[in-house]
């Protein structure tokens, strides 16, 4: 594959609003697997851990290579809850572009506007896809109508679903693409759908024309572009953020999906057309995504620079070491499939590496270091913490980790956010190797640990100590209640179990102990204790 062909992006966006099922249905209407699946049936190809079918929410990026029209389309599936924020940051770092999904029916999205700004704050393109067009109250016209009151006229529609819902119309090739399961078929545009095309067409024209001098001229002598011209100003336009390209999709049907694969290959620059990246330079490459599981240890990387082969030595940077590589692997959610080499702008994850996300490994004899991965502050973390820090190699967005006498080592963030926080009687410890337990934490016994850890504004003391048998006890004290004052829009509710009830009103509440997550009137995500009497 030449770097040319490849296209990376990374579809962000609000909890729910459709990023996995568009992964799912690119990867079904290219046949790289023979089944749609579904999020509520937990057979997706991206979302394959076991607490991500569980919640039905995407908790780690996953990278989906997708091949289509002589081209590679390295697809990452990234979280669009504001817990995983460190995984979109991480993400970003390994592509050229970003699809922001809006809900047809729900519109602009906290998430999607924090979505703009961190690729406005990478300086990437960006493009949005209009999701979930199919749903009963959808209206495609609508959102593109408020993009465009929010963002300006550099939001231009490039693919409209067609009237009666049964496909969508490419407004640059101005054919329509009418879709039966996964296959799409090209036609000429509905006869009831022609003139709102022919109208838009005649904006996007103008618009993508915008994008040069030279096209700008063009079009002011006849008035109108060729396809060919479009796709240039386009493009040009995408790649300096002066053109915002909207993209109608209905992932479970599949409706779209090929023509925003086009687009893709289309508009989104290739990676060797970006500052930073030279094929033709000393090897380089940066680490954007570890992943640690009972299947191995993979460092994904984006190659910057020059080619990557098995039989390469790579300086790493930070730790001053040259490692040997291990075997490299093209992954696609939890499949994993060995390669040979991968070359410049591709993404590639390497086998069995003591590296850490963020580093930067390249020739040996060319050093050249890449900035880190800017990480914000999280919410808590341990203080006078005596026995052993284990930085987060899968996500460098919480602080550190806390090594026992485990098996392995327990994500600190998780359990105390699941367990923890949310309750202060009996608390679940899962033990890695062994079946859930569960203490009392009135008798924890002999201290081990004492660490601080602030969760927002409530600060709670925790103690954690061993029972000898390679258990964990923890006892809580000093969590305060609090009112949801701050709070003016619920995101979701956890029950005393850490369990999310997927609901957002208090009065389908029952009594008992209850944490709301929301946002605040600035827009900060924030999560607040509440007892329910009734």
């Amino acid at each position: 594959m030449e770097s040319k062909n490849i296209r990376n992006i990374a579809l962000l966006g609000h909890g729910n609003s459709g990023k996995t099922s568009l992964a799912e249905s690119m990867l079904f209407v290219t046949g790289a697997t023979d089944r749609l699946g579904k999020v509520s049936d937990g057979n997706t190809v991206c979302d394959y851990d076991a607490e991500e079918i569980k919640r039905q929410i995407t908790i780690s990026s996953s990278v989906a290579p997708i091949s289509f029209a002589g081209g590679k389309v390295n697809v990452l599936d990234c979280p669009g809850y504001f817990d995983f924020v460190g995984e979109v940051l991480c993400a970003l770092r390994a592509v050229e572009a970003g699809g922001i999904l809006c809900s047809a029916k729900d519109g602009i999205s906290v998430g999607a506007e924090r979505s703009w700004k961190y690729l406005k704050e990478a300086n990437l393109p960006t493009a949005f896809v209009v999701s979930k067009c199919d749903e009963e109250h959808g209206d495609y016209f609508a959102v593109v109508d408020a993009l465009r009151a929010k963002y300006g006229s550099i939001v231009a529609p490039v693919t409209i679903p067609t009237a009666d819902g049964k496909g969508v119309i490419d407004l640059v090739h101005n054919v329509c693409y009418t879709t039966n399961g996964a296959k799409s078929t090209k036609a000429a545009i509905p006869a009831a759908d022609a003139g709102h095309a022919e109208d838009l067409r005649m904006e996007l024209m103008e618009t993508a024309a915008g994008a040069t001098e030279e096209l700008m001229e063009k079009f002011f002598d006849t008035m109108e572009l060729e396809e060919a011209y479009m796709i240039a100003g386009i493009r040009a336009g995408m790649k300096d953020r002066s053109v915002v390209p909207v993209f109608a999709s209905s992932a479970m049907q599949n409706i779209g999906t090929e023509a925003l694969l086009q687009g893709v290959m289309d508009y989104v620059p290739a990676p060797t057309e970006m500052e930073g990246i030279d094929a033709a330079a000393p090897t380089q490459a940066f680490v954007f995504k570890t992943v640690s599981d009972q299947f191995g240890k993979y460092s994904f990387v984006k190659v910057m620079k020059g080619n990557i082969t098995s039989d390469l030595s790579l300086r790493n940077v930070r730790a001053s070491s040259t490692d040997k590589l291990g075997r490299l692997y093209s992954i696609c959610g939890k499949k994993t499939t060995e390669v040979k080499d991968a070359c410049c702008g591709d993404i590639v994850a390497i086998g069995k590496m003591d590296w850490k996300t963020g580093d930067t490994v390249c020739d040996p004899k060319n050093e050249d270091e890449l900035p880190g991965i800017e990480m914000p502050e999280p919410c808590y973390a341990p203080e006078n913490f005596e026995g052993e820090y284990v930085y987060q190699e899968e996500d460098q967005s919480f602080g550190a980790l806390l090594r026992w006498d485990a098996p392995e080592t327990q994500p600190l963030w998780y359990n105390l956010y699941r367990y923890v926080i949310v309750t202060k009687e009996d608390v679940v410890i899962e033990v890695p190797g062994e079946a859930t337990s569960y203490f009392d934490a009135s008798e924890p016994g002999q201290y081990k640990y004492q660490l601080t850890a602030v969760y927002e504004d409530c600060e709670s003391d925790y103690a954690l100590t061993s029972d000898g048998e390679d258990h964990v006890v923890i006892e809580v004290t000093g969590i305060e209640e609090h009112t949801t004052d701050e709070i003016v829009t619920i995101v979701n509710i956890y029950n005393a179990n850490g369990q999310s009830l997927k609901a957002k009103d208090l009065n389908e509440l029952n009594t008992g102990l209850y944490i709301l997550q929301g946002l605040t009137q600035d827009g900060r995500m924030v999560s607040k204790k509440m007892v329910v009497n009734q």
